[in-house]
This record gives C-alpha cells, structure tokens and sequence, in this order.
C-alpha cells in the first residue's frame, strides 16, 4: 500500500487493532507520476510514525526505478519480506501497480482491495495486465456496488466482493447549520480527476450581487496553483477573498476544517466510494457531487440529502451552492439521514471484521490446500 494514504493507513491499523499481524509494504522512493500526497510531508510522515505505535510493522522496497516497473523490480524484494514475517496472505490496498506487484511476487494467496482509479480510469495494455492480475487474486474487494460491477466485466473470473470500508463515524461531530453564512469545504486533491477548478467557474457564475459565500479548499496537489489563479482572474473580489486555500492539512485539522462547515462539495469526474465524502456525511455536512454513478449510491432525489450537478454545466452548480445556503431546512435534515447511513453502510468497525474473516478464511483454505498430498 502506499504509505501516504491515510485510507490505507486506517484499513492497516484497523486489522492490527482486531488482533491481526500486520506488516505494511511500500517503496521506499517516489512514485515518477506527480502525487497528490507523498509520505515525506511533515503531517504524513508523523502519521506513518503513528502507523508503529499501533502495532503495524513497515517495510520499504528500494528500487532505481521510479515508472510502473517498480513494480515488476519490487517483486522479488515483496517476496522476501513475506517469507521473512511467514505472511498468511497478502492485501493491496489498491489494484494496478500493487496488484502487479503481488502478482509477479508469486506469494499466494494474495487479495486485492480496488478503489476507483485502479479499475476506471485503466486502458490499453495496462487494462489487460491489471484484469490478468484480478482474475489471479484470491478475492477483490470493491468500493462499492458500482465499483464492484465494472471490476467485473475488467475482470469476469475474479472473486469480487462489495465491501465499503467506510469510516470510523464517532470520529466525526455534527457540524452547526444555525450560523448567518453558511460555509463550503472541500477536502480532494488538486488533480485532475477531482477536477476542484469547476467549483470556481459555479462560484464565478453565480448572479451578481449576492453574499459572497465562504470556501476552503483544504488540500494539496499539482493543480492547485493553477486552481488558485483560475480564482484570481474569474471571481468578483469579495467573493475572491471568501476563498481560502489551506495548502494541505493533518487530519486533526482536516476534521476541525469539516465541523466548521456546513456545506461540502466534490466534484470529481471519477470515483469509488470516496472516504473524503463519507467523512463529510458523518459530520453532517450537506453534499453538493457530481453526477456520476458512485455518487448516486450516496445521493438520491427521493431521500433529498444532497444535490447532484452535471459536471459541464457551471450555472447548475452555482444554483445548487445557493439553494443549500438559502435552506437550512434542507441542510439539517439531509444532515440527520446522511448520518444514519454512514452507520448503516460505511461502518469501518463493522466492516473491516468483514474484511478480516475472509481473508482469515483465504489464509485456512490455502494452508490446507498446501498439506493435502499431490493428486495420482
């Protein structure tokens, strides 16, 4: 997994603190592709730290390649820490490269947990090698029922699982909606998939001579500069001055960032089952998403607790910001539904047991597997 996500981080911490031995993999270099977090940030690094007083050991591979070979390279290496700790069963967390790297480790069992990217976003001959190493796997957990579905037909003879991790919930406090001003946040990286720069062109088309409306973009990322012009040149000036740009956070603040708000908007054009989001369901946040199917999983116009905009069209956006700011109605009670179904779908608590008993029961089959004696 990569050390630098704290999803992944909380999926390894979670299985130690159910009584599992858990050892984390990672390259010890920098990926060569531009990264939205790296582990050597001061708020990653000390996170990673936490990682060893929870009981998760860490390992690094050292390799001179920084492209999609690492992952080729690293196999021997994976394979010598999972002899040298007795590894009942490897997990990535994440498909592509991980999966590749399990895969050509040749240590089995070995299951893959998929997220978004990994399976959406795949083409050409990188689509073939990372169905090859799904249908190899073990079993798939997916992120989601969407998610789930389209591993599926990338790999059809794959074990797939729906699996949400999901979030600890009680990590998150309601957020106040009985404020004057109202405020959005948004907490995804500045890459081109969570395509932030279309909540600037909703902002820049909202009607002239309304309350400007408070933004935090919280994180960090390549496009951010860019983000932050595209800011300079399209917003009036008071409304340029409601927007905040936080460069990166820790968690600590990440989470003091939601409670503070009441409104929360992610645009991304692809998806998983987005952590990011159900931390803000679990605060009470009211969402403002992409239409896009992942989301709808989440948000639906029966239920009324959140707004899905068209992803090209800015005035859809801007009327949707005013109608969570003018409702507080609306707010508070998608706030009450939103929470209930981050406990009923996306407890990690519940959900990582889940996630343990079956790669328990894949460690068993394959140890029994390896004792029967050879057939004729």
């Amino acid at each position: 997994m990569a050390l630098a996500s704290p999803w992944s981080r909380e999926i390894a911490a979670g299985l130690s603190t159910l009584g599992h031995e858990v050892h984390v993999v990672d390259f010890g270099e920098p990926p060569s592709a531009a990264a939205y977090l790296a582990a050597s940030d001061s708020d990653q690094s000390e996170a990673i730290g936490h990682l060893r007083e929870r009981g998760v050991v860490v390992h690094r591979i050292h390799t001179r390649w920084k492209s999609r070979v690492r992952y080729v390279a690293g196999a021997p290496a994976l394979a010598r820490i999972a002899r040298s700790v007795d590894a009942d069963v490897i997990l990535t967390l994440y498909g592509g490269g991980f999966a590749t790297l399990a895969l050509a480790s040749l240590v089995r069992p070995y299951a893959v947990y998929v997220v978004g990217s990994d399976v959406l976003a795949v083409r050409g001959l990188g689509r073939r090698l990372a169905g090859f190493a799904l249908e190899q796997a073990a079993r798939v957990f997916a992120n989601g029922g969407f998610l789930a579905a389209r591993t599926r037909e990338l790999a059809p003879s794959a074990d797939v699982r729906d699996l949400c991790i999901g979030i600890d919930p009680d990590a998150f406090a309601p957020a106040d909606h009985d404020v004057a001003v109202p405020r959005a946040v948004s907490t995804r990286g500045f890459l081109p998939v969570y395509n932030n720069q279309f909540l600037i062109e909703g902002l820049a088309a909202r009607g002239r001579g309304l309350a400007p409306v408070p933004v935090v973009f919280v994180s960090k990322g390549p496009e951010l500069d860019a983000v932050r012009s595209l800011a300079d040149r399209a917003l009036a000036p008071a409304q340029r001055s409601a927007v905040k740009f936080l460069g990166g956070v820790g968690w600590v603040r990440l989470r003091d960032e939601l409670r503070r708000s009441q409104i929360y908007v992610s645009l991304s054009t692809s998806d998983g089952t987005s952590v990011s989001l159900l931390e803000a369901l679990a605060t009470g946040l009211f969402p403002i998403l992409s239409d896009i199917p992942q989301n709808r999983e989440w948000i639906s116009e029966e239920a009324a607790n959140g707004l899905l905009v068209p992803l090209d069209n800015p005035k859809a956006l801007a009327e949707a910001i005013d109608r969570a700011v003018g409702d507080r109605a609306l707010r508070e009670k998608a706030a009450s539904y939103n929470r209930r179904l981050v406990r009923e779908r996306a407890d990690a608590r519940k959900n990582l047991s889940l996630l343990a008993r079956d790669l328990a029961a894949l460690a068993t089959a394959s140890r029994a597997g390896k004792q029967q004696p050879p057939k004729g």
